[in-house]
């Protein structure tokens, strides 16, 4: 009975994979040596699948190893699930050939040492020697065997293995050092002194100012008519700031302009003749040491370079017959120190400091230090 129920549960003959990894053919009781090259696994359909008897244990064993081919047809209710590959659940192992190559191995070997006992003891040496050469070969891949130098065979010498190349030591070349250019200095540049301003025409006008340099500048006039000649400086406005010149008939003289913080922007001329207007840098003016004689005639500008070291007694002399007046400027005031009519002749004090003089006459002026 149980011999029975074992063969009934066998699988049917077919290809299936073995245990060496090979797809071979099972005739339903054992591995035959049947194989073929392995292909990809296919889902057996419903009417490939191979379905057993339940009447099979009623049977003779070899009809129950015979794969039945007819389909039958599962209950409706009935859910089949197919695996991909299909292994039999008790398929016998096959056993390893390892055993029979052993015997095919030593058999060859065997019948190598009779060739040689046939062949004759130069033949046998030479047997031999190949034999253990091709075993030291197989031992020892990595060795070089030893030169051999027989009646019937001279082993080639050992090649020479080259001595490895010596690299040359890399020696470092000292970049050169560079020196660096020598820098020039740009020559100072030098300031040009400021340039005189002219101005010229004929009787009453009215004209745009434009002075050499800001602050305070020498002004100079000259009229050739015989009536009344004056000079209004004024602001862009028309506002007057000072009147520079006030005279009947020919003119010529200089005053100072704009020695207060507005800037003349006009100047509004009365003449009825020629005249000329010239503004000059401050430097440009007559210099007066403070220590020696100074004189000339008519309005005048004096200045004291570097200013009056120490306050000073002097001897001031005029021989016309109008104004005259004298202003002396420091970088701090200014001082009235004559304003007389017609002829003078005073001692007067100038304060430390001093360093422009500014002279109003219609005659012939001096100045003298006298201490």
């Amino acid at each position: 009975m149980e011999d029975q129920n074992l063969v009934s549960n066998a699988p049917a003959a077919g290809w299936y994979p073995d245990p060496e990894g090979q797809t071979r053919y099972w005739d339903g009781g054992k591995w035959t040596e049947h194989t073929q090259a392995p292909s990809a696994p296919q889902l057996p359909t419903p009417s490939e699948r191979p379905i057993f008897d339940p009447w099979a244990t009623h049977r003779s064993a070899a009809a129950a190893y015979a794969p039945i081919t007819e389909a039958v047809a599962p209950p409706a209710t009935e859910e089949y699930h197919y695996a991909t590959e299909v292994i039999p659940p008790d398929a016998p192992v096959k056993k390893k050939r390892g055993k029979g190559l052993l015997i095919a191995v030593g058999a060859i070997f065997v019948a190598i040492i009779v060739v040689a006992a046939i062949a004759g003891p130069s033949d046998k040496k030479k047997a031999i020697t190949t034999v253990a050469d091709q075993s030291t070969t197989a031992a020892a891949p990595t060795a070089s065997a030893a030169p051999t130098t027989g009646a019937h065979a001279t082993t080639a010498a050992p090649s020479t293995t080259a001595a490895p190349a010596t690299t040359a030591k890399a020696t470092t070349t000292m970049a050169p050092t560079t020196t660096a250019a020598p820098t020039t200095t740009a020559a100072p540049t030098t300031t040009a002194p400021p340039q005189p301003v002219h101005y010229e025409g004929s009787g009453s006008d009215v004209i745009h100012v434009t002075k050499p340099e800001t602050g305070m500048v020498v002004f100079q006039a000259v009229h050739q008519g015989s009536r009344n000649f004056s000079v209004w400086a004024e602001t862009a406005a028309g506002e007057h700031i000072d009147l520079m010149v006030n005279t009947i008939g020919a003119y010529s003289g200089q005053s100072l302009l704009d020695v207060d913080s507005r800037t003349t922007e006009l100047f509004e001329i009365k003449a009825d003749g020629p005249w000329t207007i010239d503004l000059y840098p401050l430097a440009s003016a007559n210099q007066w040491s403070g220590t020696t004689p100074a004189g000339g005639a008519g309005d005048s500008v004096l200045i004291v370079p570097g200013g009056l070291p120490k306050l000073a007694i002097v001897q001031i002399a005029h021989d016309g017959t109008r104004n005259f007046v004298i202003w002396a400027y420091t970088s701090k005031s200014r001082d009235l120190t004559v304003n007389d009519i017609g002829a003078y002749n005073a001692k007067r004090t100038l304060a430390k400091g001093v360093f422009v003089l500014e002279i109003h006459a219609d005659g012939n002026w001096t100045i003298t230090p006298t201490a």
